[in-house]
């Protein structure tokens, strides 16, 4: 038996490769989900704070973040920072994003959520965390991909009932996806691997015990020392592992994602880290085997049957969506398609390895990269040792101290886990970094305002940072007058 032929060879990697990069369009249907759940909740989780953070009467007006950075000149938000108008672009959003779930007009409506998500995230970039990064991008990658090719209004409407043509999607852009997906753990597993405290398991225990990070649980848990030094040691292998999500095919793929997916759960329960755990596992749903969708058929029909029902009853109630195919999968509309994410994809993994410090890029991209959170260390090297907390001091004509911050008497010794949420954490770290007195004065001025309707009016507030190892320690982060 002679030799295999060069022609046998590239078949055999080809077919490998499509293994592996290529998508069950049912897990493209279950990311399009997921993404536009992500979207929901992070809009939802957002309106308690629109006029705090999006509005000229709220601590970050419009001109603040203008002084701050540019980018926020490509957002739609930067049309206006009137209360209505806000309300109008979050009630936008949302109505696009229920859109993307059901997967009517996917193609142009993931396109639209892009910049809605991308012009949210520009407009108050101080608030920013991993998780607004991560979903802007998959919702990039998302808008390269054939996500209404099942269980979608777009299907029902090409008189596909679920089943179309569309059953494997290998290209460019599922590469990107897979790829986008994994990178954000393996960079992660290498920035744990060059740091002693999560080398030595220390470092969840030395996390868990911050209550500025922590829920209830997690605070609970530090109670269980070596369970969290085990917890640190096996998340760290689980990292380093992650490059088999793409490597393993079938059950195998399948028991590995249920191995991170559950360690999402995990950081969700015990971890106060805003949208973040829930945008990983929509990430993780484009990874999920074929044979998970087959043995989800087989034992739970009745769903599948349901989902197809209530589809098929939009037929009639929605403007008619029926077209030849699906856009840009043909022609030079696909080469168009696929040499984008090429040149995307190497984006990303050039900005990964510069943030790993394996490529020397510029200053200025440097700042770009550090801004645009692509890092992804998540408490690597260094994970926190010291908690922290911010008060303020409102102070009436008459002497009393208010704080206008949590609305309460003022109490320097506050709990660290006092923040309203985590976006009030972050936004009140990045004011304190940057040292932009643009920042400061808009946020003295907002909790100049905030008195909860007593009637002495506050004469000035001082902002406190204040931070507690072997002991308190407190400093002065601005001070400003209520005239």
């Amino acid at each position: 038996m002679g030799a295999p032929s060069f022609a046998d060879v590239r078949e055999k990697v080809g077919a490998g490769l499509r293994r592996r990069f290529g998508v069950d369009t049912r897990s493209l249907a279950a990311f399009r989900i997921c993404l536009g759940v992500a979207v929901l909740v992070n809009l939802v989780a957002r309106t308690r704070d629109l006029t705090a953070f999006y509005t000229r009467n709220g601590a970050v007006p419009l001109a603040a973040v203008q002084e701050h950075t540019t980018l926020s000149a490509f957002s739609v938000y930067a049309v206006s920072d009137s209360w209505l108008y806000v309300v109008f672009l979050f009630v936008l959003t949302a109505v696009f994003a229920v859109a993307l779930i059901v997967g009517y007009r996917t193609r142009f409506v993931s396109v639209v959520v892009l910049v809605l998500v991308f012009s949210l995230n520009a407009r108050n970039p101080l608030v920013m965390n991993g998780g607004d990064t991560l979903l802007t991008r998959l919702v990039f990658w998302g808008a390269l991909l054939p996500l209404g090719a099942r269980w979608s209004v777009d299907a029902v409407g090409r008189g596909e009932k679920g089943d179309g043509a569309y059953g494997r999607v290998a290209s460019v852009a599922t590469v990107g996806v897979l790829v986008q997906v994994v990178v954000v753990y393996a960079t992660n597993a290498v920035f744990k691997l060059r740091s002693d405290a999560w080398m030595s398991g220390d470092a969840v225990l030395q996390v868990f015990e911050l209550s500025a990070y922590t829920t209830w649980l997690g605070s609970s848990l530090t109670r269980f020392a070596e369970l969290l030094v085990l917890l640190n040691h096996l998340w760290v292998a689980l990292l380093v592992a992650s490059p088999l999500l793409i490597l393993l095919t079938g059950r195998r793929r399948a028991f590995v994602l249920t191995l991170f997916v559950g360690a999402q759960a995990g950081l969700l329960v015990t971890m106060n880290l805003a949208v973040f755990p829930l945008v990983a596992v929509a990430g993780l749903a484009v990874l999920t085997p074929s044979v998970v969708w087959e043995v989800a058929r087989r034992r739970l029909p009745s769903v599948h049957g349901t989902g197809a029902t209530l589809l098929r009853r939009t037929d009639g109630v929605l403007p008619d969506v029926r077209r030849t195919g699906l856009p840009l999968q043909s022609g030079w509309g696909r080469r168009a398609v696929s040499a984008f994410a090429a040149v995307c994809l190497v984006v990303v993994l050039m900005t990964n390895a510069s943030a790993m410090g394996y490529v020397d890029t510029p200053d200025e991209a440097e700042a770009v990269e550090e801004y645009a959170g692509t890092k992804w260390s998540l408490f690597a090297p260094y994970p926190p040792t010291t908690d922290r907390w911010y008060v303020a001091r409102g102070v009436t004509p008459s002497g009393e101290k208010f704080d206008p911050l949590h609305l309460a008497p003022f109490e320097r010794d506050r709990r660290p886990d006092s923040y309203p949420n985590a976006r009030w954490r972050k936004y009140l770290d990045s004011v304190r970094s940057s040292g932009d007195v643009y920042l400061e004065r808009p946020l003295l001025r907002y909790l100049c305002g905030r008195t909860e309707g007593r009637e002495d009016e506050l004469e000035n507030v001082t902002l406190l940072y204040v931070s507690y190892d072997d002991g308190i320690q407190t400093e002065r982060m601005a001070r400003g007058s209520c005239e």
